[in-house]
């Protein structure tokens, strides 16, 4: 192995990307090495004061050295490193990766649209190696060519996200999960109209949002659904207002909580007091970081039957949407995608109402199942698959 392992991407607690490659770097300090160079900006702003000293060495690093490593006009090589690129739909690399080689360089791919172009192909070939997020993403790949590919799910941080006692602060109500960025793929519109079909029928339900992030323009998309004819509007912050969105959807006020944006350490907090979580995303070109941290914390999970979240599903560890039509959308590679029909997740919320017993039973198994997919297995993991190829 290497003496560096560099990152073309950004480290952050509050998206996706940015929190592999946190706990990523975290993994890499506690272990003395390799030593991680992140490349691109590292968002300390919503981190804990403790989190941010155990990040000062590569915080000073990059602060020092960064600007002496780029090369105007030309490709940088970092010596004696493994320079980790940041693949997403179409292979496509950030410009880090345009600008910096490492001695070894391997991809890191999250996709969920398999469609590649053949530049695309072309210059992915030129990696030593890709690592996948799901077994979805790999076998897409092999079956594109690829030799070098190995599966390496991301981690959750079991010691922040685990089965925790709550407190009861939505006491009397039977409360629900739903969590993502708003977008088409993320499958929001199934959720409201289950939701309001199943809150009518139980005045009880109580739906618990986390559907913001960093980049409201992600509910464009949802322009595309069978569902819905509108979007969220924006308020003066640049902020979805997801609320009106929901109650615009035959919602009522009463039934519905948006958490707002959360950093990930406070997701905890929210997920002890739930007493299910629905995921049926269209689309995960990796696992669902959303409803692997959601599984660990104990709390039953709703989850369809497709792409990457297969690798969640076990016999007996969440309740399972196998229904799967196909997706209206015209844009190329979604063939593998899944559409989730509402009435069987309005069937199976209902299932997992009325028997309390099988609803802890299911989450206990869920939190069994993610226990050993935690981040320090899972890096380590990913280093043992880099170490075989480079």
């Amino acid at each position: 192995m290497l003496n560096w392992v560099g990152l073309t991407w950004g480290i952050s607690n509050r998206f996706g990307w940015g929190i592999y490659g946190l706990n990523l770097v975290l993994e890499l300090l506690k272990r003395g090495g390799p030593i991680p160079i992140c490349l691109d900006n590292i968002a300390t702003n919503s981190m804990p004061k403790e989190m941010i000293n155990t990040l000062e060495p590569v915080i000073s690093f990059q602060r020092e050295h960064l600007k002496h490593m780029h090369r105007t006009g030309s490709v940088a090589t970092l010596k004696n490193t493994m320079l980790l690129h940041a693949l997403g739909n179409n292979l496509d690399w950030n410009l880090l990766s345009h600008s910096f080689v490492g001695d070894a360089n391997v991809g890191i791919i999250f996709f969920e649209y398999d469609d590649f172009s053949p530049p695309a192909l072309e210059r992915a070939k030129r990696l030593n190696s890709i690592v996948a997020g799901s077994t979805w993403n790999a076998k897409v790949l092999r079956n594109r060519g690829f030799e070098n590919v190995r599966s390496v799910f991301q981690g959750v941080d079991t010691n922040l996200f685990r089965p925790i006692p709550r407190k009861g602060i939505y006491k009397g109500r039977f409360t629900i999960f739903s969590g993502g960025k708003l977008d088409f793929r993320k499958g929001q519109d199934i959720v409201l109209p289950a939701f309001r079909i199943f809150s009518e029928k139980y005045p009880d339900a109580l739906l618990v949002s986390a559907w913001h992030n960093l980049w409201p323009l992600t509910a464009l998309p949802m322009i595309r659904s069978p569902h819905s004819d509108l979007l969220p509007d924006v308020d003066v912050n640049g902020m979805l207002k997801i609320k009106n969105w929901a109650t615009s959807h035959g919602i009522k006020n009463d039934n519905f909580i948006d958490l707002g944006m959360l950093p990930n350490e406070q997701m905890p907090d929210i997920l002890k007091e739930v007493d299910l979580a629905v995921f049926p995303n269209r689309c995960e070109g990796g696992t669902n970081l959303v409803a692997m941290e959601t599984m660990a914390c104990g709390v039953p999970c709703i989850i369809a039957d497709n792409t990457g979240q297969k690798d969640l599903i076990e016999r007996g560890n969440c309740y399972k949407l196998g229904e799967m039509g196909k997706v209206a959308s015209d844009d190329p590679g979604t063939d593998d995608w899944g559409e989730t029909s509402v009435d069987e997740l309005v069937a199976t919320m209902e299932l997992a109402y009325h028997d309390r017993g099988e609803r802890q039973r299911r989450g206990q198994a869920g939190a069994d199942f993610i226990r050993t997919w935690t981040w320090s297995s899972q890096i380590s993991q990913l280093l043992d698959t880099l170490e075989e190829f480079c």
